[in-house]
């Protein structure tokens, strides 16, 4: 199954992370600093922003222009100074919490050992903010942060529902995402 080479291919670089590496010194005492912080979204007034629009998630954020799609994923773009990527996903209950529980203790720990998480509604719906813990393996670029937020309705994507939207970025560019995140408001968007 996909989900499990997913899994053993994480495990696999997570034991490699610990073998090779040394303890790191967090920059912040407390990681509770590096939720919204309204200082990091004033910073980017004076950057230049693009909407990321998607029909397929029926979605709209805002993002660096500087940024570029990734050709190698459907759904990826980054630059200097960060990334993004939004997919789809299923979650096996209709509560949010379940479906966060899901994420971060998969086998390979893709949030650390203990990542924080922040309950939001975003857009009227039930969303959280997912913040790695410090021991989180510097290979697991992919899922540095996280933000989930529960659809209305199943959005139907590819013949699959899915009752929640994630998206992976960088710290630094979360704040921003979460304040400018908007369901699209289209009558045949899940058609």
């Amino acid at each position: 199954m996909e989900y499990d080479r997913i899994s053993t291919i994480g495990l696999c670089l997570l034991a490699l992370k610990t073998l090779t590496s040394s303890p790191k010194v967090s920059k912040h005492d407390k990681r509770e600093s590096e939720f919204l912080d309204q200082g990091m979204i004033s910073n980017m007034s004076n950057a230049r922003l693009d909407n990321f629009i998607s029909e397929d998630y029926g979605v709209i954020f805002k993002y660096p222009a500087s940024w570029n799609k990734n050709p190698r994923y459907d759904n990826k773009y980054e630059g200097i100074g960060g990334f993004f990527e939004v997919a789809g996903f299923e979650g096996n209950s209709n509560n949010i919490d379940s479906a966060i529980q899901e994420q971060i203790n998969e086998a390979y720990k893709p949030y650390g050992s203990n990542p924080m998480v922040r309950k939001l509604t975003i857009d009227g719906q039930p969303a959280r903010e997912i913040i790695p813990s410090e021991d989180q393996g510097t290979l697991i670029k992919d899922r540095e942060a996280a933000l989930v937020v529960q659809y209305k309705n199943p959005m139907i994507i590819n013949g699959v529902p899915y009752q929640y939207i994630i998206i992976w970025t960088n710290r630094e560019n979360l704040p921003l995402i979460i304040k400018t995140f908007k369901f699209m408001q289209h009558e045949n968007l899940n058609s």
